[in-house]
């Protein structure tokens, strides 16, 4: 019996009845058949072909459910196990695509190996996607179509396609290092350049063993060009191919010249041979009824100038298809041009039943089964595209080109965001007040709140996701929803520049509220930096609304990200501003929480006396509690993160009894409301103590409780910590295999995200891995055989350049220690202990005292 691959389209790729053959299909090809390349990447401007070349390759790979009639299953291609299919054009959402993969792979999962259930509204996160792959021993191929929704547009400080989202760069970065059996096929119109180092030899992080080349950048796509076909020994050339197909009648000269005056450019000349077909009866010398273009065309969006001169032949095509189209047709189009998604025929119905008479009415008297014909049409002159969904129920969209032409100068597109948003917010109504669990409905809020915004409605906008999403505390905390909710709040910083009414206009109050938002889900998906210039922007925006109780929290948030980021005397002084705003406001908790973030920032930098100082202070606030217990004097703690930050100096004091008997009250009092963000950081302390106290069994429980938390939500600071403490129990134990992935997976985490602390700590327990290593060389002991690369010299070597980095940081472009500790930020990839911003008294004395026993 032969296994079928197990195959998941959740997005089914356009069909391409014309689509004409390319010598790009070769290197698709070879890219599947290689042992060592694990990611290939389509890279062109849109519009060039890149989803009809990755549609071709699957009708042509066996077992891949995608059929062809016209084309034939290589024999010379081998099935993969499972294919998924995900296009972020039609769902661009980092939670659902690693949701999605989750539930594909553990379908695939073989009877022997074990993967946690996915029950709503919990959602997948890149930490269980890697897992099952690492578990599922199976030769995969995922297809990302349209990978440039979430990749950056070169905004200030980001480079142009870098990945927005972290965790989807760890996954990308993650396979071309050879995570699991899977292949990645991508479309783009960026470059990647978070894969840039796999295209040459690449050293493993911990071991610095060579790899070969593993990502493949197919670039030369920009053109439909003629090329030699060695096996028929002639040129082909695909744009006279498609220009036939498609029913254009002349030369070949005359086709090429066609070709030679749009530039060859893949969708240009597919509208233009359409264009002929449908209003030149096919005939090649009648081109010229194509109108030129009067005036310069409207660029596309960063990509130089070979993208502008094309942007000009789509506009002058474009503008063709409006003057000989009906008005009807061309305001469907318009309408199409409004949404970010396909949308099915019946959502697109109401829209145009419902729009204000002034922007449809050549369409308002065609019956529905008109519409729907005007549709196909519309999908058969190549503007829109119509997919078919598993219940036989017709999309509409349009390709992103198209859509940008039709939508960059829309008159009334106001109005049809506003049909649309006053539409979905009919549906969305019954979240009022109590949110929502489902993540369905978390995407249609995520519509509805884009369309009210560009309606010129941002002030209704900001009271649909108060209201609807229940903020942070829901989406985040609760949800895990870390990525919609950052899309949802991005949404706000293009504010429309006309207003529905002046009473739409969003004060200091609001958009402090929403900075502060943005705050909370970046500083969760480790994105640091950007979280502290938006809790900074946040208590400007507070100041001067005079809304001091919020200017309190936000200092507070913000002092959470600089102790993250290691930058200790910030936290110092953040915190001191904190206190004064809590004084001012004579609020107890508020005083509380500074004086105990305050006692934290002075504990990690040694300053012991006033960190005791403080968070006795902090704890008096606190009654003792005695959880029902008769004649128990009780004990004080404080809450949540403020004592875990309080138990970690008592542990590191020596003082570990105490430090236990509160994190046991702060685990029980952080169950008792739910607050499991809080509970996931005790048990991992509690494990940490455990470890250091040699009680290895005593922490297994515990470490597995906080780090299986930090994997379901993708917290990332949850998941670094457990992995730090994961390694020094691994190391603990002997097993040096299991604490080098550890490690690897800490220390690559903590540095792209600037979790400064958590990377001190890991390159001090990476030191003391490689002391353990040479030292079980040296007494003539066996490693693991992937570890046996060096001499105990070496390894000891490594061991001190390891303490180094963590006394003097890492220099940039670089993995060296730097030569001395106060070299300037901008020439460091990440601080070290003894920087003068730092200042990490624990991480110093740690990694002074690895450098001893070297």
């Amino acid at each position: 019996m032969v296994n079928r691959p197990r195959v998941r389209l959740v997005h089914m790729l356009p069909e391409v009845p014309e689509y004409q053959e390319r010598p790009q299909i070769e290197q698709l090809r070879e890219f599947w058949r290689s042992d060592t390349l694990r990611i290939a990447a389509l890279v062109g401007i849109g519009g060039t072909g890149k989803t009809a070349l990755v549609r071709r390759f699957l009708e042509e790979l066996p077992g891949s459910a995608i059929v062809n009639p016209k084309v034939a299953k290589r024999a010379d291609l081998s099935p993969p196990d499972g294919l998924f299919v995900w296009s972020f054009y039609s769902a661009p959402y980092v939670e659902e695509f690693f949701t999605e993969a989750f539930k594909f792979i553990r379908s695939c999962a073989p009877a022997n190996v074990t993967l946690p259930e996915l029950e709503e509204p919990r959602r997948a996160t890149v930490f269980m996607v890697e897992e099952a792959l690492r578990k599922v021993p199976m030769r995969f191929l995922f297809v990302l179509d349209g990978l440039e929704k979430v990749q950056s547009e070169g905004r200030e400080g980001e480079e142009v396609g870098s990945l927005i989202d972290f965790p989807l760069k760890q996954f990308l970065t993650r396979i071309a290092e050879g995570c699991g059996n899977t292949k990645l096929l991508i479309t783009s119109r960026y470059p990647l350049p978070d894969l840039e180092r796999y295209r040459e030899l690449f050293k493993d992080e911990m071991t610095l063993r060579e790899h070969s080349p593993s990502f493949e950048s197919i670039e030369d796509l920009d053109r439909l060009e003629p090329y030699e076909d060695p096996g028929l020994e002639c040129e082909i050339d695909p744009a006279v191919d498609l220009l036939r197909a498609l029913g254009v009648r002349g030369s070949d000269t005359e086709l090429k010249q066609i070709a030679d005056r749009f530039d060859r450019h893949a969708l240009t000349v597919d509208l233009v041979g359409r264009w002929m077909k449908e209003f030149a009866d096919g005939e090649a010398t009648r081109v010229d009824e194509i109108p030129p273009l009067e005036e310069a065309a409207r660029g596309l969006k960063g990509q130089g100038e070979e993208a502008e001169k094309i942007s000009c032949h789509m506009e002058r095509i474009l503008r063709a298809f409006r003057e000989r189209l009906s008005p009807g047709e061309v305001a469907l189009l318009e309408c199409l041009s409004v949404l970010r998604v396909p949308m099915p025929a019946k959502f697109l119905m109401h829209v145009f039943r419902h729009a204000p008479a002034n922007t449809i009415d050549a369409v308002a008297s065609l019956t529905d089964e008109q519409l729907l014909d005007a549709f196909r049409r519309l999908s058969l002159l190549g503007l829109i595209y119509r997919e078919l969904d598993s219940r036989n129920i017709e999309w509409f969209g349009m390709h992103p080109v198209v859509r940008e032409r039709f939508y960059t100068g829309l008159r009334y597109a106001s109005e049809l965001h506003y049909t649309i948003g006053d539409f979905l917010a009919t549906i969305t109504h019954q979240f009022q007040d109590r949110g929502t669990d489902n993540f369905s409905d978390l995407l249609l809020l995520d519509e509805l709140i884009y369309h009210t915004v560009r309606s010129g409605q941002p002030r209704t906008a900001f009271f649909i996701y108060w209201t609807r999403t229940l903020r942070y505390p829901k989406l985040g905390r609760k949800l895990g929803a870390f990525f919609v909710g950052l899309k949802m709040l991005q949404t706000f910083d293009e504010l429309p520049s006309l207003l529905n009414n002046e009473s739409e206009k969003l004060g200091d109050k609001e958009l402090g509220h929403l900075a502060n938002e943005q705050g909370l889900f970046a500083q969760n998906v480790g994105r640091l930096r950007e979280a502290a210039q938006l809790f900074s922007e946040a208590i400007l925006r507070a100041k001067r609304a005079h809304d001091w109780q919020n200017v309190c929290i936000i200092l507070q948030s913000l002092v959470t990200v600089w102790l993250a980021l290691g930058l200790l005397n910030k936290a110092c002084e953040t915190a001191g501003e904190s206190l004064s705003v809590a004084e001012t406001l004579s609020d107890d908790k508020k005083r509380e929480a500074s004086l105990a973030l305050r006692g934290a920032a002075n504990a990690y930098k040694g300053h012991v006396e006033e960190a005791y100082s403080d968070f006795g202070a902090a704890e008096n606030y606190e009654e003792p509690h005695t959880f029902g217990v008769l004649d128990d004097p009780g004990i004080r703690t404080l809450p949540g993160w403020l004592g875990v930050y309080h138990a970690w100096l008592l542990f590191r004091l020596g003082l570990v009894r105490e430090a236990i008997l509160k994190l046991h009250a702060n685990g029980i009092i952080s169950g008792e409301l739910g607050e499991n963000h809080a509970l996931a950081r005790v048990s991992l302390l509690l494990a940490e103590i455990h470890v250091a106290s040699g009680y290895l069994t005593a922490a297994l429980k515990p470490l597995q409780s906080g780090l299986n938390w930090g994997l379901s939500r993708g917290d990332l600071e949850t998941f670094i910590w457990g992995q730090l403490v994961r390694a020094r129990m691994s190391l603990a134990k002997g097993d040096f295999g299991k604490a080098c992935q550890a490690l690897h997976d800490g220390l690559v985490n903590a540095r792209e995200c600037g979790y400064g602390l958590y990377w001190i700590d890991l390159q001090v327990a990476k030191g003391q891995w490689e002391l353990a290593c040479g030292r079980q060389l040296r007494e003539g002991r066996e490693l693991p055989p992937e570890l046996e690369i060096w001499t105990p010299q070496r390894w000891f070597e490594r061991a001190e350049a390891s303490a180094l980095r963590a006394l003097n940081g890492q220099l940039k472009d670089s993995g060296d220690p730097a030569p001395q500790p106060d070299l300037p930020e901008n020439q460091l990839a990440m601080l070290g202990a003894r920087h003068p911003e730092c200042g990490y008294a624990w991480g110093e004395g740690d990694a002074l005292h690895l450098l001893g026993e070297v």
